[in-house]
């Protein structure tokens, strides 16, 4: 059986996601798992803007992905961002992906969002299936990157 949750709801994923996060982006950057878990902390704040959501399969964390205010530095000027978007590699191949994006994208047009952002050095071709277009070319720490576009005023967004 596969379920979202917010981590809002199930604090208790805090230490999974932020394990998850430190290991594929804070560990490179040179951040510590501590950091990491306190800046992830804002996630589980109920009645913060940031949002961090789950995917269980058969009640095992499986997948996350987040509604942020920011994700890169390069552009204060793009808001809000979905970001953090992860599948654990036991998972991958099962449509954790899109699920977790859809549910990011659901919460991003409930709170009033017209147009959610992201980046991406590797999963471009993922998100123009699901609806995203390419906005222009960065350059990030990992190298060649892309930023990308989602309307959600304009385009149906499928749940």
């Amino acid at each position: 059986m596969i379920s979202i949750h917010r981590l809002s709801e199930r604090p208790d994923l805090l230490p999974g996601t932020a394990e998850w996060s430190w290991r594929e982006w804070g560990a490179s950057a040179g951040r510590t798992l501590e950091s990491v878990r306190e800046r992830g902390a804002r996630y589980a704040d109920p009645d913060g803007h940031d949002q961090c959501y789950v995917l269980l399969d058969n009640g095992t964390p499986a997948a996350m992905a987040s509604f942020s205010a920011t994700d890169l530095d390069a552009r204060p000027d793009l808001f809000p961002w979905l970001a953090g978007v992860y599948v654990a590699p036991a998972f991958r191949g099962r449509g954790h992906a899109v699920r977790i994006v859809r549910r990011v994208e659901q919460h991003a047009a409930a709170v009033g969002t017209s147009t959610l952002w992201l980046f991406t050095w590797t999963a471009a071709p993922l998100y123009r299936r699901l609806g995203w277009h390419d906005f222009a070319p960065i350059v990030t720490r990992h190298g060649p990157s892309l930023i990308m576009r989602r309307d959600l005023a304009e385009e149906a967004v499928l749940f």
